[in-house]
């Protein structure tokens, strides 16, 4: 009951009051039960509370809290700290509004608040968020008509998206820069396509050096389902010379502690500038700003590069759809158009 009771000084009977709320709507309610008995006031109570929901609804249309609606998509599946953080800024601005009066309107006033200085790719995440939000209304309501003309929020162009991928040369004096104790870590990420959350929580139990095969459990695993993945001979060759430094975790940092959240960032930054200074030396190519999480796009994009196809990378990686690989295909064709004209 949202209601409180409370008993007045000059009343023997105890007293509701409290507002009751239906999406963005609300009854203010202050009303004596005619009860002195508690236990029957709360009964009383109830039931004023009933009665005033049947008069929020109104017609009966279904109506549905913004903030019902993201209860529902945190329990569907496990959300990163990305997404949760979107949908708690969300939270805030739509919280007891109905979900099926939100307008486009609504949406820009957000943005004009919380999203004025974001970048495209930054303002997309939260947008997707707040459009898988929507989405879980239909779980809710079962209701297809008033769902078949549903809120859209346009994505935003992002210009010059990012997909670094490094040279063989590049890659290997990167290796080469790595101390000894991350080396089978970056050779991993190359190689395997490993997301960092996933890299660090990764097991000795999960990978079967018999069978060459990693199982990363649904617990790790952005999309919270189990993955398969086939190991690399040059990360299995590696595996097997290091030796353990930690009884449960794969990849641990110099003192032989499970990595924080931020994962091996210093140690990789630091490998990075050492490999443009050689690379500088060689007169080779620098290696662009190459984040930990660009191992990920470097891996997409060589294994397009080596023949492999989309189906299998969306597997391998465990990417959400196959539009999010297709970038990495658009690779390959440049690659293979590349190669024909340097043709003699």
């Amino acid at each position: 009951m949202s209601l409180f009771l409370h008993r007045r000084p000059d009343s023997k009977y105890w007293w509701v009051k409290g507002r009751v709320y239906l999406a963005d709507k609300h009854i203010s309610i202050r009303e004596s039960t005619k009860c002195i008995a508690k236990r029957d006031a709360k009964e009383v109570g109830k039931s004023i509370e009933e009665q005033a929901l049947t008069l929020l609804k109104g017609n009966g249309i279904s109506v549905v809290a913004f903030s019902a609606s993201v209860i529902k998509w945190t329990e569907l599946q496990r959300r990163n700290n990305g997404d949760l953080w979107n949908a708690e800024r969300l939270l805030r601005f739509f919280r007891d509004k109905d979900i099926f009066a939100i307008t486009l309107d609504d949406w820009q006033r957000f943005t004009i608040k919380h999203l004025k200085n974001y970048k495209p790719a930054s303002y997309n995440r939260v947008r997707d968020t707040f459009q898988a939000v929507l989405k879980v209304s239909e779980l809710i309501v079962h209701n297809k008509e008033k769902l078949k003309d549903g809120l859209y929020i346009p994505i935003r162009a992002v210009k010059g998206e990012r997909n670094v991928f490094l040279q063989k040369i590049q890659r290997e004096i990167l290796f080469s820069m790595y101390p000894w104790w991350l080396l089978t870590w970056a050779i991993a990420m190359a190689y395997q396509g490993f997301r960092k959350g996933e890299a660090r929580l990764l097991e000795w139990n999960h990978i079967n050096f018999q069978s060459e095969l990693i199982t990363l459990p649904r617990e790790i695993t952005k999309s919270d389902k189990i993955r398969y993945i086939d190991m690399h001979p040059r990360f299995t060759k590696r595996l097997l010379k290091e030796e353990r430094r930690h009884e449960r975790f794969v990849f641990v940092n110099h003192k032989g502690q499970p990595y924080a959240e931020q994962g091996p960032y210093v140690a990789h930054k630091t490998a990075i500038k050492k490999a443009n200074v050689k690379l500088a030396e060689m007169g080779e190519a620098l290696i662009p700003n190459f984040t930990i999480h660009d191992w990920r796009h470097d891996f997409g994009s060589t294994f397009m590069m080596s023949g492999g196809d989309v189906r299998s990378l969306q597997k391998l990686g465990g990417w959400g759809s196959l539009d999010m690989v297709q970038k990495y295909a658009d690779v390959s064709n440049e690659q293979r158009r590349a190669g024909i004209r340097k043709m003699k």
